[in-house]
């Protein structure tokens, strides 16, 4: 905040703020947190990763599992970050989790996630564990095969939350597209979203409201109404994740739209939301891309939006 000189000029600001309900403070979002899909970037070189989380206020960061990588690597990456204030969690998951043995992945992953937290010294154990599956990007969602997928990855997120139901440290989390409250668990009647379901099964959700704006029909807000929603009422936590990456259709990624038009309208996103009591914060997916759009600055005239 810039310190205002002149004595007087700060009570005025104050007496008007107070009279139009407006805070001077920026509030920052209680949580950032982003992905590191290549492990290899965290064990072979921390500095660069830590350094830029640190710069952005990172908190939370979701490393892929890599069974071939040192653990003593991994130990040494969450070390460093916790001494930045910093939590990793432990990262894994594929649509084909949903086809068939998915249970059998999700005790693969804990069980591996327990052993290495037995192993490791406080400082270097993984804080949470954070499940990606997407089943929705195979072929057979569209098809009559579609409610096997649903009761595949509810049956994997049933068993994730069995083994880890009591597990002092660990902060359960998943992956879960804004569209979610559209499809029920089941097709009786009454029967609740996969969305409130996984609400209710986990610690928080990170929600992909992959949208380039914060306000307006379809915007971030928007499409994250549902989850806080729901989230308010089971007193869970919600991430509102964007996306960086260079995919289509443009509207869904701030790819090519510069650092700073994402901040600001990530800073709208948060200034809507932090009133309620499940908001958590933001994600922004995933750390390369991120970290490139940070380097290329401002988009050009014939960029961008």
């Amino acid at each position: 905040m810039i310190r205002l000189q002149r004595k007087y000029v700060l009570p005025a600001l104050l007496a008007v703020a107070m009279t139009a309900g407006v805070c001077l403070t920026y509030t920052p979002p209680p949580l950032v947190a982003t992905w590191i899909w290549d492990a290899k970037l965290a064990a072979s070189g921390s500095e660069p990763v830590l350094s830029f989380a640190k710069r952005h206020n990172v908190r939370w960061i979701y490393l892929q599992i890599d069974p071939q990588i040192d653990p003593n690597q991994y130990r040494s990456f969450i070390e460093k970050a916790r001494l930045s204030g910093i939590e990793v969690h432990a990262l894994d998951g594929d649509p084909s989790w949903a086809a068939g043995n998915g249970p059998r992945h999700i005790e693969r992953l804990t069980e591996w996630v327990r052993s290495f937290n037995e192993a490791a010294p406080a400082e270097s154990r993984f804080s949470g564990i954070h499940v990606d599956i997407e089943p929705y990007n195979l072929p057979a969602w569209e098809t009559e095969q579609r409610q096997e997928l649903i009761d595949g990855w509810l049956a994997a997120m049933d068993r994730f939350a069995q083994l880890t139901a009591g597990w002092e440290g660990i902060e359960t989390g998943a992956d879960l597209p804004f569209w979610l409250e559209q499809i029920p668990v089941t097709s009786e009647q009454g029967a609740p979203s996969v969305l409130e379901w996984m609400i209710a099964k986990l610690d928080h959700v990170t929600i992909m409201a992959y949208r380039d704006r914060a306000t307006g029909s379809g915007g971030i807000v928007d499409a994250v109404k549902d989850e806080i929603r729901i989230a308010d009422k089971l007193s869970k936590r919600v991430i509102v994740a964007v996306e960086t990456n260079a995919v289509s259709p443009g509207y869904t990624t701030f790819h090519g739209k510069g650092a700073d038009y994402m901040r600001h309208q990530l800073l709208r996103v948060h200034r809507l939301l932090r009133r309620h009591a499940s908001y958590c914060g933001i994600a922004v997916h995933d750390y390369a891309a991120w970290s490139r759009l940070e380097e290329a600055g401002p988009p050009s005239a014939s960029g961008g939006r």
